[in-house]
């Protein structure tokens, strides 16, 4: 494990997310944003304003950022988004809204902004308006997009409590779901589009979804104690599924993929270490469909802890590691180890970047 300081660390941070395929992280404050690359880690844009940044969206590596200002001093207007070219370090367009901003998404077409009420879609290339999604109080702006080329698909609330509205663009169909009784906390679509993960301000139970279909595919338990949801993230071949709470605690589960059912019904072994694992389950799960929701889910195979209330997680490339970034300014990867039928997490890198 390294571990590094960097000398300034007196900014606070408003706001953090990593970009589409991890190769970096961006953070914004009062006082501009910084971006850094994750691997190998190190700072690759640091800009400062005379006010604060409250959003940055970024679209891969690309140098067209969204900005959206934030904090006791903003730079920009809250209830406006500002397109910032970083190569020329000025706006090259702004949209405008009566009510603030909650996110921006970025796609290669698209620009997916996220209201209290309302979630609208434009045009990347000439900011014309495609479609307006009306939703239930969305207060932290959620809203998740598949990435991939060959899909196009956006998950936001709908209408109602624990509903979610599945807009797919390349089949024009639109799927209502109802993922949960109480107010929805956590979405994220896979990268191509076709599965959902859900949370609801409980924070006790996570469920996975087709978006085709809008069917229920799987079932897991976080925990039996309220938290908070920060995270839900697939792995890039969607063989797992990550989240992070306000405990502090990491959870991988296990996706059932296709393959995965197919081997269940025709019982077929396998020698691969990490197809072995398989998620924890209740000593009475056999009697699913006669005890209570708690008996039946599905657990984590692995937990892994960190000493943060607030951590955002994704997966890399390689599916077995993850990275976590707190929101007091700490950066982590960490390796998911296979070993027969155990797993174990280390932490191989920690540096400290605000």
């Amino acid at each position: 494990m390294t571990t590094s300081t960097p000398e300034d660390q007196s900014e606070n941070i408003l706001n953090i997310c990593f970009n589409q395929d991890t190769s970096c992280f961006a953070y914004s404050g009062n006082t501009g944003f910084t971006v850094y690359r994750s691997d190998p880690f190190r700072q690759s844009i640091k800009r400062i304003f005379n006010g604060g940044i409250g959003i940055v969206s970024m679209l891969f590596r690309c140098n067209i950022m969204a900005l959206v200002g934030g904090g006791k001093n903003p730079e920009f207007s809250p209830n406006k988004v500002m397109m910032w070219d970083d190569h020329s370090q000025k706006s090259i367009g702004e949209l405008i809204f009566r009510s603030p901003v909650k996110s921006v998404k970025l796609r290669r077409e698209s620009i997916i902004i996220a209201l209290e009420y309302r979630t609208y879609i434009y045009n990347f290339s000439d900011l014309k308006l495609k479609n307006t999604i009306h939703t239930i109080s969305n207060p932290n702006g959620l809203v998740s997009i598949s990435i991939t080329s060959t899909s196009n698909a956006i998950a936001t609330l709908g209408t109602t409590k624990g509903s979610i509205r599945i807009e797919n663009y390349q089949t024009n169909k639109t799927h209502i779901i109802n993922a949960h009784e109480s107010d929805i906390s956590c979405l994220n679509l896979t990268d191509n589009g076709k599965y959902l993960a859900t949370a609801s301000s409980l924070g006790t139970i996570i469920r996975i979804w087709d978006t085709y279909n809008g069917q229920k595919l799987q079932e897991f338990r976080r925990g039996t104690e309220q938290a908070t949801i920060y995270s839900l993230i697939f792995s890039r071949d969607n063989k797992y599924l990550a989240s992070s709470s306000n405990t502090g605690t990491i959870h991988v589960f296990k996706l059932k993929t296709n393959a995965d059912r197919y081997s269940e019904l025709y019982n077929l072994s396998t020698n691969n270490k990490q197809d072995k694992i398989t998620n924890s389950t209740s000593s009475l799960s056999l009697f699913k469909g006669y005890l209570p929701q708690y008996f039946s889910s599905e657990w984590s195979f692995v937990q892994f802890r960190l000493k943060h209330e607030k951590i955002f997680i994704s997966f890399t490339e390689e599916n077995h590691k993850l990275l976590a970034i707190s929101d007091d300014g700490h950066f982590y990867k960490i390796s998911i180890i296979f070993e027969k039928n155990t797993c174990i997490c280390k932490e191989e890198e920690h540096f400290v970047f605000s």
